[in-house]
């Protein structure tokens, strides 16, 4: 990884480690404070988003998730932080106007993935994530939390709705606002441009945005995004057009699972991970109501099952992995969530789980991988099925 003189790093795609550093009495952050000192003489108060600068520059997401990620904040205001995380990882990310963005913040992540780091990121903020086509959403955890449900509960509906309208509603459209843009007026500007009437638009209070954007996407993903930071959402009528309504307390979707014998038999560990999701069982059939993400963990539990009892030879997958004074339970969890494995760490002490551990392997199968891993820790590993259990030294 090259630096310029500002510290601030350069993007390569040849690597594939993103490390990004920024350290609070640099260059960026007096630039910041000229900024935000303007701002306060104005007299502005600026909802804000972020973009990379140029939208060329942003990548589909569901790549993008997949390479690694490390990221080292000191002091800095979290509009600076994201920008920097944008324009290195060719992101678009939207950060929730009840988000102060001259907030300072001290964040450090390294995680194998961006899907995995990104989660822990947000919540060494206080946030919580969502992902909305090719953005990366962040937002306080209560409406945050909902808004895959809602895009879920809406695309159900607008199954519903005359095929005209059901093209105008998923014509991906990219979108730009210049600074001191009122959101109401941008609703209604892709409203017009659609072809669809949004209903109660009055609803949406006057606020002043910043400049930004967004990837190209549909008409109802851009409404989430928008409408998120004032607790609203859109919801599709029968008729296909919009209304602008409060986002509910509670929000699920029911769908329905066949199950194998061997998942018939394991129930009750979905039932544990999920809390409060609503379950009915008759035989192998299974039938959940709860979130979106919820049933994403289903799918990922269902998945496991799945390969866990398949005969079935596949390529044999290699990995690659750096980390440096990093703890032998943090590198294991993270190791497991790529793979797939349920961790078991409750035979070693608090020490030998805090042991701090480098190694630096390449093109290795998962067992050369575990077993680098835990013997930079001098620990033991056996394997129960799906399920990784890491045992202490011999002695």
């Amino acid at each position: 990884m090259r630096k310029n003189n500002n510290r601030s790093p350069v993007y390569s795609p040849q690597n594939l480690r993103v490390i990004l550093t920024i350290v609070g009495d640099g260059f960026a952050l007096r630039w910041w404070v000229r900024v935000a000192s303007m701002a306060c003489l104005c007299g502005l108060a600026l909802s804000w988003a972020v973009v990379a600068q140029e939208r060329r520059q942003i990548r589909p997401l569901q790549r993008q998730l997949d390479l690694p990620v490390q990221v080292a904040w000191e002091n800095v205001p979290l509009k600076i932080s994201m920008l920097r995380l944008a324009e290195i990882q060719g992101l678009s990310i939207f950060l929730d106007r009840r988000v102060d963005p001259s907030r300072l913040v001290n964040v450090s992540v390294e995680a194998p993935t961006l899907r995995q780091g990104m989660p822990a990121l947000a919540e060494q903020l206080g946030l919580q994530v969502s992902l909305i086509g090719d953005v990366i959403y962040l937002g306080p955890a209560p409406s945050t939390a909902k808004l895959a449900t809602l895009l879920d509960i809406n695309r159900e509906r607008m199954k519903k709705v005359s095929p005209g309208r059901r093209r105008a509603w998923r014509k991906p459209v990219a979108s730009d606002w210049p600074r001191l843009a009122e959101p109401a007026g941008l609703a209604s500007s892709w409203s017009d441009e659609a072809g669809i009437p949004i209903r109660d638009l009055d609803r949406i209070p006057h606020d002043l945005w910043d400049a930004g954007g967004l990837p190209a996407m549909g008409l109802l993903e851009r409404l989430t995004i928008l409408l998120a930071g004032f607790d609203l959402t859109v919801r599709i009528e029968s008729d296909g057009m919009a209304t602008i309504v409060k986002i509910p307390a509670t929000v699920s979707v029911e769908s329905s699972y066949s199950l194998t014998a061997a998942q018939a038999e394991r129930l009750d560990e979905i039932r544990e991970r999920l809390g409060k999701a609503e379950f009915k069982i008759r035989g192998r059939r299974m039938n959940v109501l709860a979130t979106s993400e919820q049933h994403a963990a289903i799918r990922e539990w269902m998945r496991g099952e799945t390969e866990s009892n398949s005969l079935v030879t596949q390529g044999e997958q290699r990995y690659t992995l750096s980390v440096e004074n990093q703890p032998v339970a943090g590198v294991l969890r993270s190791l497991c969530q790529r793979m797939r494995l349920q961790l078991d760490l409750s035979q070693l002490s608090q020490d030998q789980a805090a042991k701090l551990i480098s190694l630096d392997v390449k093109n290795v199968n998962r067992d050369g991988l575990l077993r680098e891993t835990v013997s930079q820790a001098g620990l033991r590993y056996r394997m129960e099925g799906r399920k990784l259990v890491i045992l202490p030294p011999p002695f």
